[in-house]
């Protein structure tokens, strides 16, 4: 490997935060292989994760950004009338809302990692003042939490919604570079690309094979992991390697958001994801027809409230935003999303808000054998995908993960 960048004893910096709760970016070096993988050492987890913000941003700040205004809900901001079923579905979900609120229930050492990424983040645009944010010039560390949420409801939700037309569509997309040419003008394509990703999120799969050691010539086991995710948009992966004093060695690939990778390999064992179909989203008929009170629905032969509250939703029209009233209602079913005739329809997801998918991500990224990697995933906190393992032991494993 041959290093071309480093990032150390940064000086004059605002944390935000972060160093109160471990973070020094004096401690932080991110090396550059030969492909421009960052690989990126700190002397705690905390540092490590405050490189990974400041490498994300540095290496692609659009797509980092764009994925953040979706989980924000406030899409529609900046892609008009595009973004806004986006936003609608966010703010159903009051996912901004609710992250905010649930980040300070977070461990200490947790609500440290996220400072550290947003810091990180933040350190990137103040020290890059070419880089101009569409909207979003400062990050929070609580829209750690609210990128991964809005990814997983749209991982069920989107799913669920995925049609016909955009084959049709994308089939008429020009490719943007010929083969060997040179990128230019960066986020401009991205931008033109970006715009087919809120049609483009069908149920995509991906490879996974673990090859026990007693099946393979040379007795160790083997793990082929082969996502398939797209080259652009929110489910476009980030690739980087981690590492700290404190123990923390990690090489894959994650979304834009994360403060670490969520599948690869440390030196003992790796693991991946293929996308799974379990049951972990369900939607009811709901009627709100009491003849005094609008909020009032039918329920086991009698009435229950449903809770309501209006949000602004701005609106982008050329270099104009126009902020438009919405109401949301949310029943004990879940939040309503949508009429069907004379019902409205109430969805949930399964664990969308379980704040112990910190616990499990992250204990399994420090799992040193097969019986901490078993403890971590029992947190059950990631709801879906199907899980494939191998490690240097020799065992394989596999699980059809699902929280219903």
């Amino acid at each position: 490997m041959q290093p071309i960048k480093s990032v150390a004893r940064i000086a004059g910096l605002c944390l935000c935060g972060a160093a109160a709760l471990g973070a020094d970016p004096a401690n932080v070096i991110v090396r550059r292989d030969q492909w421009g993988v960052p690989h990126i050492h700190g002397r705690t987890h905390a540092d490590a994760f405050f490189g990974m913000g400041y490498a994300q941003a540095e290496d692609y700040f659009f797509q980092l950004e764009d994925t953040c205004l979706q989980a924000l809900g406030r899409y529609a901001e900046v892609k008009g009338q595009a973004g806004l079923r986006s936003d609608i579905l966010n703010r159903s979900f009051q996912i901004a809302s609710r992250s905010r609120n649930d980040f300070n229930e977070l461990k200490p050492e947790h609500q440290a990692m996220a400072a550290a990424f947003a810091a990180g983040v933040n350190h990137y645009l103040q020290t890059h003042p070419k880089e101009k944010p569409r909207l979003i010039d400062h990050f929070e560390p609580w829209y750690v939490i609210a990128m991964d949420r809005h990814m997983l409801l749209h991982f069920v939700y989107g799913r669920a919604h995925a049609g016909k037309p955009v084959e049709r569509k994308a089939g008429g997309v020009a490719a943007l570079h010929q083969p060997g040419t040179i990128r230019n003008a960066w986020d401009a394509d991205a931008a033109e690309v970006s715009d087919l990703d809120l049609a483009l999120r069908e149920a995509i799969g991906s490879n996974a094979w673990a090859i026990s050691g007693s099946r393979t010539e040379s007795g160790a086991a083997m793990l082929f992991v082969n996502p398939h995710q797209p080259w652009y948009g929110m489910g476009q992966f980030y690739e980087a390697h981690l590492s700290s004093g404190e123990g923390l060695n990690f090489s894959g690939g994650c979304f834009y958001g994360n403060p670490f990778p969520t599948i690869g390999h440390n030196e003992f064992l790796g693991w991946t994801y293929t996308v799974n179909e379990p049951d972990n989203a369900d939607a009811w008929r709901v009627r709100f027809d009491h003849p005094t009170d609008p909020l009032k629905y039918r329920y086991d032969g009698g009435w229950r409230t449903a809770e309501q509250w209006v949000e602004n939703i701005g609106v982008r029209e050329g270099k104009v935003v126009t902020d438009n009233a919405y109401t949301f209602r949310r029943t004990h079913h879940g939040s309503i999303v949508r009429r069907d005739g004379d019902h409205l329809i109430a969805a949930q997801v399964a664990g969308i808000f379980d704040l112990s998918r910190v616990d499990q991500a992250l204990g399994m990224v420090l799992a040193k054998d097969y019986q901490q990697w078993r403890k971590a995933i029992r947190h059950c906190a990631i709801p879906l995908f199907n899980v494939v393992y191998a490690d240097r032991a020799g065992n394989i494993f596999y699980a059809f993960n699902g929280t219903i």
